[in-house]
């Protein structure tokens, strides 16, 4: 929760994604993924041409027929050809962090326990990545020779950590230790909220929104 209220103070590069998909039909219907946040922007790979977002009803009746618009829980593509691809760049809110147990400690009597080992961690002593081997006994550094893949280490560093945690963890300890203490009624919570509120401004201040665009760019 704490990370998702740092989120919405803007559009920031590190929760941009580009990817592409591939049109099955005209128009081509492209259903909007879990945490799906807002269309940056849309191109016909092989028209090298960016469709305009057209309102429902007569706006979309136009000579031009290389538009889209939204509805629902999807967009509609108009114009594509056969097997189109449409380039994408999309934010995403992020993904709910799931619990997972340091390798060897003991979460037998914790609620929901026991817990998965944690597939990855960041060390902050070397600042360097460490992952769950592959036997599972053992945190390895994933220098030469290498262990995973590169896209195998992406989804292991999103399964654990989130780039506000990393860059920010005070700010979201503190916002987290102030839900918490609320909840329980507890007289620290104002204090920590206040300190929570602090770090958000430094936040604003130094987080550069390198992709801050706030409407979809045609």
């Amino acid at each position: 929760m704490t990370i998702r209220e740092c989120q919405t103070f803007g559009l920031f590069a590190q929760d941009l994604l580009e990817e592409d998909f591939t049109s099955d039909a005209q128009p081509y219907i492209w259903y909007r993924p879990n945490y799906f946040r807002s269309l940056q922007s849309a191109k016909y790979a092989t028209q090298l041409k960016y469709p305009m977002l057209r309102r429902p009803g007569v706006g979309k009746n136009n000579d031009d027929p290389i538009f889209f618009y939204a509805a629902d829980n999807y967009y509609v593509f108009s114009g594509t050809l056969q097997s189109e691809v449409v380039h994408f760049a999309n934010y995403y809110w992020q993904k709910p962090l799931v619990y997972y147990a340091r390798l060897g400690a003991v979460t037998t009597g914790f609620p929901g326990g026991p817990y998965v080992a944690r597939p990855a961690y960041f060390d902050l002593l070397t600042d360097t990545w460490m992952y769950l081997n592959i036997a599972g006994d053992a945190y390895v550094a994933d220098t030469p020779p290498v262990v995973y893949t590169a896209d195998q280490q992406l989804t292991k560093r999103k399964n654990t950590a989130n780039w506000i945690i990393l860059d920010w963890f005070d700010m979201v300890t503190e916002g987290a230790k102030a839900k918490i203490l609320k909840q329980f009624g507890d007289e620290r919570a104002p204090a920590a909220y206040s300190l929570y509120k602090q770090f958000q401004k430094t936040f604003l201040m130094s987080s550069g929104f390198e992709a801050e665009a706030a409407s979809i760019d045609t």
